[in-house]
């Protein structure tokens, strides 16, 4: 009987990147059975869910991958896929190679950043206008070359949508069912300590500095305490971290618990008061609709958020936080005391957001557009 063989590609996620493993794969295993992972791993092997892992090499540094893509296409071409759902600008290359030895192939590309924006901000100012206008002239050639695009926002469908005809929007939400048995131990702002929670990246342009100032500041009137999960960007970055929690004497008040399993990241959640998401002006925070942003709504949480485009969209629509300037630490300061003082309006605005999740940002409500497409692409219809 004919089974199509489904292999993700990723030269820069983990094999157990939530999107990837989580939500797209497992989704994918309900009408396929032949499903493959190759990526950034430890150990050469591995089969978890049913579904096969291949390790390649890790890249020491956003510019040093050509060893992961080099093993990327060998182990591609050595496993013959029907269908490859790569990740990045440089996983889709791989693809467009594999695609030309093996024109029956078909190549979905995931585009769930801003890759053009992320890949060129590390550049001198000279020289980071030129390699943005490079890559996407690259990026955009090699979509219009391949069968589907899946991405995560308008903005990106938009762009996309010049390329390729076949576009599939699958926003990066939450699992219905990770949060489905968890709810609040306590009512918002219900005790005489605040707890402010943020999840994701620890570094400096995703606000950690900005947080020690906000904490500094509100520890003078407010008994006040901040979570901090996930992982540093750098080593050095978490030395000056905590270096300035120590010079502010914040140690009882800044507690960073490093990257967490998903189940205990969500028990911190549910214990919070308020949700931090303070990024800066990078453009390609600008439009980017965060995992973050979903799962402080599944949490319930009131979110304290940078006034940034695609976050301001989210927040006017489902009212369910404020919009601060990354800038001020007074506004952010305001922001904590305000949602403090009027505690009834904190615990609406995380029942809006709660509400949201529910009926609307969650992976269940989204997932047949992922199974259509595949359907539609190995002429399959199993229910």
């Amino acid at each position: 009987m004919y089974e199509p063989k489904i292999v993700f590609l990723t030269s820069g996620h983990s094999p157990f990147t939530p999107r990837l493993f989580h939500k797209e794969l497992i989704s994918l295993r309900k009408i396929f059975r032949d499903l493959t992972i190759i990526a950034p791993y430890d150990k050469l092997r591995d089969s978890v869910d049913g579904i096969s892992i291949y390790g390649v090499p890790k890249y020491k540094s956003r510019y040093n991958r050509w060893a992961t893509l080099s093993a990327l296409y060998r182990k591609a071409r050595e496993l013959r896929p029907t269908v490859i759902h790569c990740h990045e600008p440089d996983s889709i290359l791989v693809s467009f190679l594999l695609k030309t030895r093996f024109p029956q192939v078909k190549v979905i590309y995931d585009c769930h950043e801003f890759h053009p924006q992320s890949f060129t901000e590390h550049f001198p100012n000279p020289f980071r206008n030129l390699i943005k206008i490079l890559i996407e002239i690259t990026e955009n050639y090699l979509v219009s070359r391949i069968e589907a695009v899946v991405t995560v926002n308008d903005r990106l469908v938009e762009r996309f949508s010049k390329q390729n005809e076949s576009i599939t929007l699958l926003p990066n939400y939450p699992k219905k069912d990770i949060f489905r048995n968890e709810r609040r131990k306590r009512t918002i702002l219900s005790t005489d300590t605040v707890h402010l929670i943020y999840v994701g990246l620890v570094s400096s342009d995703r606000g950690v500095f900005r947080m020690v100032e906000v904490i500094r500041e509100l520890e003078k009137s407010v008994d006040i305490k901040l979570t901090l999960i996930g992982k540093c960007s750098s080593e050095s970055l978490k030395k000056e971290f905590i270096q300035k929690v120590n010079k502010f004497k914040l140690r009882k008040k800044i507690q960073y618990m490093g990257h967490l399993p998903h189940n205990e990241t969500i028990e911190h959640l549910m214990n919070a008061d308020i949700a931090l998401f303070l990024v800066n002006n990078k453009e390609r925070y600008h439009w980017g609709e965060s995992t973050k942003y979903f799962e402080y709504s599944a949490a319930s949480l009131p979110i304290i958020i940078s006034d940034l485009p695609a976050k301001r969209s989210l927040i006017e629509k489902n009212k369910n936080g404020i919009l601060v300037n990354y800038d001020s630490v007074e506004e952010i300061v305001n922001a904590v005391q305000y949602l403090i003082k009027n505690k009834g309006e904190a615990r609406m605005m995380g029942g809006r957001g709660r509400s949201f999740f529910e009926s609307h940002y969650n992976w269940d409500a989204i997932e047949s557009r992922l199974l259509t497409l595949y359907k539609n692409l190995t002429s399959v219809n199993r229910s």
